[in-house]
């Protein structure tokens, strides 16, 4: 979990296909963890969220989200449908089981077949005293057990989590596979990870990613290596672009070719509302020396839910406490505390109100 530094917005890189991108399909996973890993605010608490691919010179519904939020505004349940033959149909619900801060404790997927309700996988979490997710455990459905598939550990300093250990179940226990360290800057932005695969009884560098910011401490870029030849070798990078205000407008994600040179791949667009809302994204795929729509995503929001204030779309923290100021109002220092489902940037603005 990433400590508060000066104002709250999280940034989205969004879900863009790489798996042509790269030979190494483990790098092209890397890739797309990471941009699923830095959500904005609508991949925290959009109500709906429909997918359309291009064709024949039009926008054709494919698939559509539909999430659900029980009366503390966590989310409780996802339902997922696909766009068939005129009609939307039911395919599968994810449901969430969560602790009283909000925080999930499992996540239940579950697939609609022949009008009956079929597990397909979960994941459990735990947390120690202080909120801080410590483990996940990823299970799959089979032969009417739960079986488990993968484990990922965290170990923090103070709040910030500096490894992750990823092990598989085989032979009835767990075999460490993989970890990756994490590094910070002072404002505790993430600047670095670094994954070691276990390989010939040792850790060995398999891939690594650098975060670059601006000077607004936006995230402005990700820089994607991977180990060759006992060296760490740039092969693909995503940058953000935003607008005057701060909010970012697009995703430009390039790799190397065989010349060492950058070459488009991929783009994303947004398009927001006066709210500050992400409404609309479409992606682009670069093809003969043009940009080619490929897919778009439209968002929409419950309004009984609350909006936020124009300006750069923002994540609400589920609870804010803030530590006693004594004597009022004179001690200059205070603590304002927060969680977070996921480690993420954050920034929180602090506003002078006398």
């Amino acid at each position: 979990m990433l400590k508060a530094v000066n104002r709250c917005t999280i940034v989205t890189i969004g879900f863009l296909s790489v798996s042509v991108l790269l030979a190494d399909d483990k790098l092209n996973d890397l890739i797309n963890d990471e941009y699923e890993n830095i959500s904005s605010r609508t991949t925290i608490d959009y109500d709906t969220k429909v997918v359309q691919a291009w064709r024949d010179s039009a926008w054709v519904n494919k698939a559509k989200k539909v999430k659900t939020y029980d009366d503390n505004g966590y989310l409780s349940q996802k339902d997922s449908y696909k766009y068939r033959d005129g009609e939307w149909s039911l395919k599968g619900m994810t449901i969430f089981e969560n602790n009283e801060n909000g925080d999930p404790e499992t996540t239940t997927k579950q697939a609609y077949r022949n009008d009956a309700w079929r597990n397909r996988y979960r994941i459990n979490f735990s947390y120690n005293d202080g909120g801080l997710l410590m483990s996940k455990v990823e299970q799959k459905w089979r032969q009417d057990l739960w079986r488990n598939r993968k484990e990922t550990a965290l170990e923090y300093e103070g709040e910030l989590c500096v490894n992750r250990t990823i092990s598989k179940w085989r032979d009835s226990t767990w075999v460490d596979r993989a970890v990756q360290e994490l590094s910070y800057n002072d404002a505790g932005d993430r600047t670095e990870k670094v994954t070691y695969k276990w390989r010939d009884s040792t850790w060995t560098p398999k891939h690594r990613v650098v975060y670059s910011y601006n000077e607004n401490s936006d995230l402005s870029e990700k820089l994607f290596y991977k180990w060759n030849d006992s060296d760490w070798v740039d092969k693909a990078r995503a940058s953000v672009g935003y607008d005057d205000n701060q909010i970012p407008v697009q995703v430009l994600l390039e790799k190397k070719d065989s010349t060492d040179a950058w070459v488009n791949v991929s783009l994303r667009e947004n398009t927001y509302s006066d709210n500050g809302l992400l409404t609309e994204k479409v992606q682009s795929k670069w093809r003969d020396e043009n940009w080619l729509p490929r897919r778009r995503y439209e968002y929409n929001y419950s309004t009984d839910r609350g909006v936020l204030s124009a300006g750069a779309p923002a994540a609400l923290p589920k609870k804010i406490a803030l530590s006693q100021v004594y004597p009022n109002p004179f001690n200059p220092a205070t603590t304002i505390s927060y969680r977070l489902l996921e480690a993420n940037h954050v920034r929180v603005d602090i506003y002078d109100m006398v």
